[in-house]
């Protein structure tokens, strides 16, 4: 949906009005359910008119306070106190309230100041989808349209939706670092799984892993929910990582930005990391498959190697611990315990 920035206010009886500025009332509370989201999304797609009245309805929400001493705007106001917001979109702002919310107080208000307001928000930062990948060994950097920052690491797959009151990424596989921008009062939310992230203006990571999804916070704080109920499962702060089970079970530690982002840099980093899970790790980077034979699988290994040189690893490993390797078939490695 593409709404221009010309839509005149005579193309919508006050009813679409008041219900576009009842949903936003109703979502930027912060408590909103999926459900809602989603009949949200229902409402917004029916009619290509009620698009067109959300742009209005937000751009005079933005606009009015920089407009308040407008006579046009008073006129508005006044003529507005005699409207009540009808039908099923009409629920009260969410409590506490907050400094912006005191322009939601009458959703009729803000309809009408709407009419009196030019459209100065660009509405390619709106009902937008986009898909972007990875391939195995490569990372990707993408500028999103309202300033944030995507970089997916190898093998990376994922959908970002830019709705009217949302900032919506799904990570179906691989790993992203999202930078937020500020600014922009919509929720940016990734999706993994189960597990709903939310941040405002903040630089964190997201992992898709094969026993569920992990989370690196870097900077600002982030939110963390059960998509199933909407459960809160946690509030990170900088240096905590989260690692989320299939199940829901929640498992929290600290970590750090150079380790937890060597990626950036073509580099993996381990401590006291098992063989096995380290060479699980070079495997997200290269085709190259390795056996692990019993007696070497435990060995603990440290230190930063580059991501594309697994030789140059298992040489390393090969000098330092009781392990050798060899190549059993093009494109097949095999390490085993030495004595």
């Amino acid at each position: 949906m593409t709404v221009g920035s010309g839509s005149n206010y005579r193309d919508f009886d006050e009813g679409t009005l008041a219900d576009a500025a009842a949903w936003l009332a109703r979502l930027t509370g912060g408590d909103a359910s999926d459900a809602e989201w989603d009949e949200f999304t229902g409402w917004l797609y029916a009619d290509p008119r009620h698009g067109a009245a959300m742009h209005l309805v937000e751009s005079g929400w933005r606009s009015s306070a920089e407009l308040a001493d407008d006579p046009t705007i008073r006129a508005e106001r006044r003529r507005a106190r005699g409207l009540r917001l009808a039908g099923p979109a009409t629920k009260p702002p969410a409590a506490p309230v907050r400094p912006w919310s005191m322009a939601l107080m009458g959703a009729g208000a803000l309809a009408l100041v709407a009419l009196a307001v030019i459209s100065v928000f660009p509405p390619a930062n709106y009902a937008t989808r986009q898909t972007y990948r990875s391939a195995m060994g490569q990372v990707v950097e993408v500028s999103l349209p309202d300033g944030s920052l995507l970089r997916l690491n190898t093998d990376t797959l994922l959908t970002v939706e830019y709705g009217w009151l949302g900032r919506d990424v799904r990570l179906e596989r691989g790993e992203a670092e999202f930078t937020v921008a500020h600014g922009d009062f919509r929720p940016f939310t990734v999706r993994d799984g189960d597990t709903a992230i939310r941040a405002t203006g903040t630089l964190f990571s997201v992992r898709d892993t094969a026993r569920g999804t992990r989370i690196f916070l870097a900077e600002g704080g982030v939110d963390l929910r059960r998509l199933s109920d909407d459960r809160l499962l946690a509030h990170l702060t900088p240096g905590q990582r989260a690692d989320v089970a299939a199940n829901g079970k929640l498992l929290l530690a600290n970590s750090d930005a150079t380790r937890e982002f060597a990626w950036r840099h073509g580099q993996v980093a381990f401590d006291a990391t098992p063989l096995s899970a380290a060479l699980a790790e070079f495997a997200r980077y290269t085709h190259v498959d390795v056996q692990v034979l019993p007696g070497a699988a435990d060995l603990k290994v440290s230190g930063v190697y580059r991501n594309s040189d697994l030789i140059a690893f298992l040489n390393a490993v090969s000098r330092l611990y009781k392990v050798r390797w060899h190549q059993a078939s093009p494109g097949r490695l095999v390490v085993e315990p030495v004595g």
